[in-house]
């Protein structure tokens, strides 16, 4: 199980058959009650969990903790809720660039309709967003691990009008493609 801060930048690899990948996103007012349960005593869970909310430590990048066989992680991502997130996520994973939300309720046999409801309801936010998000992430990530082009990258991550693709990466990340390349 990998905890990510949620400023941290990273990538995620093609999965193997066995792999599962779930993405909890967990609101900061959550913590307010956990704080009282972890206690005052100082460990790393805590100092994790602390230095992830103030943002005072640029290095609480990510906690692991090795889980495969714990049974009730394995009932967590069995589950026919935890199913149906996993599959949006990976089909967003592998057709991020021109997947479509009709395309993934045809192959998974449900209601477009439903399915976009179900995505919001459960996740809070629109599979447009995720997909959005997704683009942004992969577009961040080429901008500082490649030598392509800001108009390459837009096009690689799905986005055939520039414009579009300057304001929204703009909007998530408070700078143009071409200053984030030069900042990281």
């Amino acid at each position: 199980m990998l905890f990510l801060n949620q400023k941290s930048q990273h990538e995620i690899h093609p999965a193997a058959a066995d792999d599962i990948a779930v993405n909890f996103i967990i609101l900061p007012e959550f913590f307010d009650y956990v704080l009282k349960m972890i206690g005052e005593e100082k460990n790393l869970l805590r100092d994790f969990v602390i230095d992830c909310l103030t943002g005072e430590n640029e290095n609480a990048g990510y906690m692991l903790f090795k889980v495969a066989g714990i049974l009730p992680i394995s009932n967590l991502t069995e589950n026919h809720n935890g199913r149906l997130l996993i599959d949006v996520y990976s089909y967003i994973e592998e057709n991020y660039r021109d997947g479509e939300l009709t395309k993934l309720a045809r192959l998974l046999n449900y209601d477009v309709y439903w399915l976009s409801k179900e995505i919001k309801k459960r996740i809070g936010r629109s599979y447009t967003e995720l997909v959005q998000e997704k683009r942004l992430n992969q577009a961040a990530y080429l901008l500082c691990h490649t030598g392509m082009s800001v108009m390459d990258i837009g096009l690689a991550v799905g986005y055939d009008n520039m414009s579009y693709f300057h304001r929204i990466f703009r909007k998530q990340f408070g700078m143009t493609p071409r200053k984030y390349r030069m900042n990281n």
